[in-house]
């Protein structure tokens, strides 16, 4: 499981064809915070960045100023869920 952007992996030999390559019973989870396509897809993201882009922090604040939320929702559940 790995969360870089689409690509970043590949630079350094580890695209999924090349893992697999090496491990054919590899099961590869890419995660990625703006997915892999559209306009933001290789943008650098993170977990704060995340919360904001999709209002979880405008909830988290409860409509009135944007408010983080206090642990890592968005990396864990994302990662948890994946697998």
């Amino acid at each position: 499981m790995q969360s870089y952007r689409p690509g970043a992996l590949a630079r350094y030999g580890l695209s999924v064809p090349e893992m697999v390559h090496l491990n054919p019973h590899l099961i590869a989870v890419n995660l990625s915070c703006y997915g892999h396509s559209g306009p933001w897809q290789n943008l650098p993201g993170f977990e704060q960045l995340a919360q904001t882009c999709t209002g979880m922090a405008m909830a988290q604040g409860e409509g009135q100023k944007p408010l983080q939320e206090p642990t890592y929702r968005n990396d864990y559940l994302s990662g948890y869920l994946a697998s």
